[in-house]
């Protein structure tokens, strides 16, 4: 946890969106910075649903099957799922492995 206020990190130098929301789950939480990316990488994608794709020979819909590695019990992946899915209740969430 931070006990000081410090200045913001820049995780992704192009996306003010990603830097933002990191920044803040950091101060509730000592979750990897990665695991804050994936999981909001994986809910924006999740809101879009097939609103929006990308032409790669055909369309490319912005579908993402996350999964976060880490020690049981300490790497805080739990806390990171848990705070992405606050941006969007009511998602269906489908959960394999905890």
């Amino acid at each position: 946890m931070y006990d000081t206020i410090r200045e913001p990190e820049t995780y992704l130098p192009y996306s003010p969106l990603a830097n933002e929301y990191i920044d803040r789950m950091r101060r509730v939480t000592d979750a990897s910075p990665l695991f804050h990316l994936a999981c909001l990488f994986t809910v924006v994608g999740a809101m879009m649903e097939k609103r929006a794709w990308v032409r790669y020979g055909g369309k490319l819909y912005p579908n993402l099957y996350t999964c976060l590695v880490g020690p049981a019990g300490v790497g805080k992946k739990s806390t990171s799922i848990n705070l992405a899915l606050g941006l969007f209740p009511g998602m269906a969430v489908i959960r394999g492995l905890s």
